[in-house]
Order: C-alpha cells, then structure tokens, then sequence
C-alpha cells in the first residue's frame, strides 16, 4: 500500500465564499497534511466555509459620469470585477484582511488609479474587510488622458502617409503612431505635463522634424498637456 501525502484546497465557485485550506488554512502554508492511501477512500475531510467579505462602490468621470466596463481589481488577491452601466461594482467572497484596490480602463481613454485617488500600489490606500460584511463607498473618478492630434504635409501640402510622429516626456518616456493617408494622426494616453513631438520618416525623402519646426530636441518646444486636453 503506497500513502501519500497532500494538502487539499475547498474552492466556492461561485466566488461568495473565501477559498481555505484543509483544514482551516487560509494559505497554502497553513494548511494540514491529508494521509491517502491508494486504493483506499479518506473520509471526513471537511470544511465549513465563512461567509467572505465584500469591497463594493461606484466608478466616474471626473465629471460625475458613471463609467461602464471599468476592471476593478483587489491587490493581494487578484479578485475582479466590471462597473456596470451604473458604474457600480463588488468584489464578492474577500477573506479578512486589508486590500488595496485598482481601477482600470481597459479601452486606454482613462488613466488607472489605485483607490483613494493614488498612481500607485505604493501609496495605495488599504481597505479593511471583515467576514461577511460588504464594504461600500470604495469610489473612484477616473481622468481621461489627453491627445494630441494634426496632419503632416510637404512643403506644397501635400498629405505625407506613413510617417512616424512621436511624442515623448521626461517623465513617462514616448509613444508613438504613423499618419493615415490624409497625413492625420492621434496621439492618444498622454498624462500631464511636457510633451515634444518629432515627426520622421520611414525613408530619407524628408528631414526629420520637431514641433515647431526644429531640427534638434533640445530646440523644439515642448506642448503642456492636462487630464483631457485635446490639442489640434
């Protein structure tokens, strides 16, 4: 008769319940070794599962709008949620504990943000949950990113396809796109502050170019951008 030893995890499905560890773990670490034998049924290996906690609230604009379709995520444990067209939502069956939590746009038109109003998990503000027990007022008001948008042209106006136009800030670095067939181009996610943007080519038919017609970096003047700022 060969015996083995394991560890067994009780998962709810349906999310309402935190998972736990045989026979009363919260982590893995905790849990109680289970002796199988082959061939042989174990018995009485059983949990009772305490009702989770629950972190729920509304996500905006900056405007007061709600937002739908907004992840929210809860950071140790990685549990999600959508806002709905109300903007609201709840993160369902939290063990007891502090969490952080994080809103995410996942079509890019909103910055993330980590609950109250921080960049960053760093500086996160924790939420205490207690079992069975919703936590509610955990609000976010999202700020959408700015853009920068124009049109590239040759010295008689005519529409240049293709070129690659950059922005780029000392602070979160650069992005870039090409312009469509009318020469248009949009550069989308930018956050406040300073932004310069250099236009080149995929070829050496035109001379690279920094806004606002210079040939150097160090020269070209930089485009102060705020939360939503649409320059043309």
């Amino acid at each position: 008769c060969r015996l083995l030893l394991e560890k067994k995890k009780i998962n709810d499905p349906s999310g309402s319940f935190p998972d736990k560890w045989y026979a009363n773990g919260v982590a893995q670490a905790e849990a109680d070794l289970v002796s199988v034998a082959i061939g042989t049924e174990t018995t009485d290996i059983d949990a009772v599962l305490d009702a989770g906690g629950a972190i729920a609230g509304h996500v905006t604009d900056a405007a007061g709008l709600p937002l739908v379709g907004v992840s929210v995520r809860v950071n140790p444990t990685y549990q999600t949620a959508t806002t709905d067209a109300a903007g609201f939502y709840m993160i369902e069956g939290l063990a007891a504990g502090a969490y952080k939590v994080e809103f995410t746009d996942p079509n890019g038109q909103y910055a993330p943000q980590w609950y109250l109003d921080r960049d960053s998990s760093t500086v996160a503000d924790p939420i205490g949950v207690t079992l069975g027990q919703t936590t509610f007022g955990i609000d976010a008001a999202l700020n959408p990113y700015a853009t920068i948008s124009g049109a590239v042209t040759d010295a008689t106006r005519l529409a240049l396809a293709g070129m690659h136009v950059q922005a780029s800030s000392d602070t979160y670095g650069w992005t870039e796109t090409t312009t469509g067939d009318d020469g248009g181009y949009l550069l989308s996610g930018l956050s406040p502050g300073q932004w310069k943007v250099w236009v080149f080519g995929p070829d050496d038919l035109y001379l690279d170019e920094w806004w606002d017609g210079q040939i150097e970096e160090a020269t070209a003047t930089p485009i102060t951008m705020t939360w939503g700022a649409s320059i043309v």
